[in-house]
């Protein structure tokens, strides 16, 4: 990630059963330090938390089509597995540098 640029997330729900499949996350977490590793998993580094999952206040997006939400990489967030219907969502990263 280059020094003067930071990331954008949006996700972007085409099909999810509201509130039982999509997109979940915690609440405030962008604003807490919490701790984790870096972890390869295949070709990616990706972040394992060091704390307990059950320990976090997960709530889902209730999304319906058409509906997003837009986040940087500090929320912590997920997949929300569940429902009877495969989700469909699309996502995107955008990488924005820093304006003077």
């Amino acid at each position: 990630m280059p020094t003067n640029s930071f990331r954008v997330k949006v996700w972007l729900a085409l099909f999810a059963e509201k509130g039982k499949s999509g997109f979940q996350f915690v609440p405030g977490s962008h604003l807490e330090d919490i701790p984790y590793i870096g972890e390869k998993r295949g070709l990616i580094i990706r972040p394992r938390l060091l704390v307990e999952a059950k320990n976090l206040a997960l709530v889902p997006f209730a999304a319906s089509a058409g509906d997003m939400i837009v986040f940087n990489d500090r929320l912590l967030h997920g997949g929300l597995v569940g429902g009877e219907k495969t989700r469909i969502s699309l996502e995107f990263t955008m990488i924005v540098p820093h304006r003077p």
